[in-house]
């Protein structure tokens, strides 16, 4: 009979102890514990950042515009829930956690009992596998079906080994195990001994017996098995009650967490959507107050430099200097500063000392002032002072002073006015002023002087009519006469000076009074003298009395001969000249405007600088005794005062002298006025006698000229005073020439008594005379009843007297 085959091995392909189930819980575990602590809690320590408008941006400040108790209260709330959200993550966490941890021990418990059913149950399949074999072997004798038993006696070592180990904390099954194990290697026991038999005597020493006897062990070993299966399975089905009781709730714990999260989530997102809105207003606000900041800077910045080019402007065009003393040096200095100093740039007065630009006269009181300002904010009155420029110029300027405080360090600001002009201006002022004051004593001592010459001189007319036939004591009269009139000339000179001579003005060309005037000087000036003439072809007509010019260029030619004693050349030259304002600033009584200049030079030694501003005054003279009387250069300089114009001296010592004489242009009308002034009028009979009113507040000058006129053919009549001529006037008598002083006592001065005279007779003719004839001066303006060709200057020859009554009285048109 054919052996039966082998039977297959049933030993256990490996399949997995646990349900799927547990695998997929233990998944979603994983993913959920997939980052580490340290990173979470390195997530959680960033900073939280939001993506506004496309970009990551921390989170925005609160709004400047938001109060603080608002923005407390906001703070508070968004924490609140953030700290509640993130305790409910923990707490959900940690339940998670917990759950997990349970459903672990648990799956833990039932793979244990799966594992030791699978091992119990390998342990009986090893057995009867050896069973097989064995019968298969006694039955055949053939080894290759003892494979099983082989396979079963190493394994079931390994198998109880494993059981061992599964079964650690339930001594019941520890005792089944320990009453296994024993069975079960009885049995091998057996096996191996019925094998060893079989190939010792073969098939013959079997019995029912012996065989039953393994049967028994087997029963036994199946019992146990079968107890440790059973008592497994219901642990199995224990402990999947427990799990699947446990992940029911673990799922309820979840949708709640993942509930109370989504709702914490969404009022986070709400928070932090709201916390983006008003991060965006705040953002918003913020950029609207940055563009007005920005806005208010770029204002300030350009209102800093307009003040800063306002300044820079006032320090570049003011007229004043300005420079910073600092540490004993100059640090700054402004453009009026470097010019009053000479410089041409700043390198030159940076870095100096202000000592080094002080007159060593007034240095001294520089380093007092110096010393009076080291305190910050002192100040120091307005002083005059010298300054030496790099050119060794001297100025003179007013200082101020004042310190302060810069970077810790004292610094004294200084400024600087140049006064140099207005000092010189000054200086013409006080000297004009000077000559003024001796004009006017000389005018009225010329006065006083020109009344007690009248009488003098015309009792000497009348003395050398009565001494004809004595020629002894007409001699004596003669000399007394040539006398008085030197004196008369020597008052029309002072008054010349106090500009209170009568000028005969009218347009004339200088030109030709300059070389008719050469002609007649040729031989008073000699032959060491040489002229040289600079005319000037297109100059203009000057306005002026020509007499006077021809004197004054006569008296200029005569000093200049006398500067050169050992000759020389004497240059006149003639040209228009406009003074401008900033000449007539520089020139005291100097009117701007057109002017026909006289300059008259010599080669001669010149004028030292300490007699220069002596020259115009009366009676001062450098010349010897009897060469000069010290009149002819003030008779100039009232005659140009006088005319409207100026007189200027330049001279250096050892090269000469130049004298200017400014006439002022004569304008058309002008011309045309000085020319009819001088037509000769329509003649008319002279009478032979007429009835002339003397009026003098002198009744020595009165006496004299009403001799005179007496002896002229004239009848007169005497009045002292304007009240007393008046007077006389109202009645009926008839008068033919009112002849008057100008000044007299009383308040009513003769031009004043010429308009009330011809209120009372029309026709009434007057001669006016004076001792100055600008006794009637008002204000500056001559008065318009004296003119002067009805004007007799005082003292007056007899002839003089007669000439003009008579060219008064045939004149049927004479003016007042």
């Amino acid at each position: 009979m054919p052996a039966p085959p082998a039977p297959k091995a049933t030993a256990s392909v490996g399949r997995s102890p646990c349900p799927s189930w547990w695998n997929g819980l233990a998944r979603r575990r994983q993913m959920m514990l997939r980052w580490p602590p340290q990173r979470r809690r390195a997530e959680r320590s960033q900073p939280c950042r939001w993506r506004i408008r496309g970009r990551d941006t921390m989170a925005a400040p609160e709004s400047p515009t938001t109060s603080t108790p608002t923005r407390r209260s906001r703070r508070f709330i968004r924490s609140s829930v953030l700290w509640i959200a993130v305790l409910l993550i923990w707490v959900l966490g940690a339940f998670t956690y917990y759950t997990l941890h349970e459903l672990t021990a648990t799956g833990m418990d039932a793979d244990r009992a799966q594992n030791v059913r699978y091992e119990a149950e390998r342990l009986l399949s090893l057995l009867k596998d050896a069973e097989t074999g064995q019968r298969g072997f006694i039955i055949t004798g053939d080894d290759a079906y003892l494979e099983p038993y082989e396979a079963a006696k190493t394994q079931t070592h390994e198998t109880l080994a494993a059981l061992h180990a599964l079964i650690t904390d339930d001594p019941e099954q520890r005792r089944r195990l320990d009453t296994l194990e024993p069975l079960a290697l009885e049995r091998l026991a057996q096996i191996a001994a019925n094998i060893d038999l079989r190939r010792n005597q073969g098939s013959a020493p079997f019995a029912i017996g012996r065989l039953n006897h393994g049967k028994a062990t087997m029963d036994k070993i199946r019992d146990e098995v079968a107890a440790i299966v059973a008592q497994q399975s219901a642990r199995y089905s224990q402990v999947k009650a427990l799990a699947e009781k446990e992940v029911r709730t673990s799922m309820r714990a979840l949708l709640l967490g993942i509930v109370i999260s989504t709702i914490g989530i969404g009022v986070v997102f709400w928070l932090v959507i709201q916390e983006i809105k008003r991060r965006q207003a705040a953002e918003t606000a913020l950029r609207l107050a940055n563009d007005e900041l920005e806005q208010r800077v770029r204002e300030r910045t350009a209102q800093i430099e307009r003040q800063r080019r306002f300044l820079s402007a006032t320090l570049t065009h003011m007229h004043d200097g300005l420079f910073i003393n600092k540490g004993g040096q100059i640090v700054f200095a402004n453009d009026e500063c470097l010019r009053l100093l000479g410089a041409d740039s700043a390198q030159q007065v940076i870095g100096r000392s202000p000592l080094d630009f002080t007159h060593p006269d007034d240095q001294a009181i520089i380093v007092e002032r110096i010393k009076a300002l080291q305190q910050p904010g002192a100040r120091l009155p307005l002083n005059e002072q010298r300054v030496v420029r790099l050119d060794g110029k001297t100025i003179e300027v007013d200082v101020t002073s004042v310190s302060f405080m810069d970077e810790g360090e004292l610094a004294i600001l200084v400024i600087l006015r140049d006064i140099t002009q207005r000092k010189a201006t000054e200086r013409q002022l006080r000297h004009a002023h000077r000559l003024e004051a001796v004009g006017q004593l000389t005018g009225g001592l010329a006065h006083d002087f020109n009344n007690l010459l009248a009488v003098i001189i015309g009792n000497l007319d009348l003395l050398e009519e009565e001494l004809e036939d004595n020629p002894k004591a007409g001699e004596l009269a003669a000399m007394a006469l040539k006398a008085s009139l030197r004196g008369a000339e020597l008052t029309r000179q002072l008054l010349a000076f106090s500009r209170q001579q009568t000028l005969q003005a009218q347009a004339f060309d200088l030109n030709d009074l300059v070389n008719n005037t050469i002609q007649l000087l040729r031989r008073t000036l000699g032959e060491d003298i040489e002229i040289i003439t600079h005319l000037a072809d297109d100059l203009w007509p000057a306005f002026a009395d020509p007499t006077q010019v021809e004197s004054a260029l006569a008296n200029l030619a005569i000093n200049a001969r006398d500067a050169m004693a050992n000759g020389g050349y004497l240059t006149i030259e003639t040209s228009n000249r406009h003074l401008d304002e900033q000449y007539a600033q520089e020139n005291t009584e100097v009117t701007p405007g057109d002017y026909i200049m006289l300059a008259v030079s010599d080669t001669g030694a010149g004028i030292p600088p300490e007699v220069m501003s002596k020259v115009f005054e009366p009676f001062f003279t450098t010349k010897k005794d009897g060469k000069g009387s010290g009149l002819g250069l003030a008779m100039i300089y009232g005659f140009a005062k006088q005319s409207g114009g100026h007189v200027k001296i330049y001279s250096e010592v050892g090269y000469g002298t130049t004298v200017r004489l400014y006439l002022p242009r004569a304008e058309m009308l002008e011309k045309t006025a000085a020319i009819d002034l001088h037509q000769e009028p329509a003649a008319a009979p002279t009478p032979s006698s007429a009835v002339i009113l003397v009026v003098d507040d002198n009744p020595d000058v009165r006496s004299v000229a009403v001799r005179q006129l007496n002896e002229l053919g004239h009848q007169t009549i005497e009045a002292q005073d304007a009240e007393d001529a008046l007077r006389i006037l109202a009645q009926d008598q008839p008068i033919d020439l009112l002849f008057t002083d100008v000044v007299m006592p009383g308040g009513m001065r003769g031009d004043e008594l010429a308009r009330q005279a011809r209120l009372l007779r029309p026709a009434l003719k007057v001669l006016f005379t004076s001792g100055f004839a600008e006794a009637s001066i008002e204000n500056g303006h001559r008065s318009s009843e004296v003119k002067r060709c009805n004007l007799l200057s005082k003292p007056y020859r007899k002839q003089d007297l007669a000439q003009r009554i008579e060219e008064i009285l045939r004149n049927p048109a004479a003016p007042l």
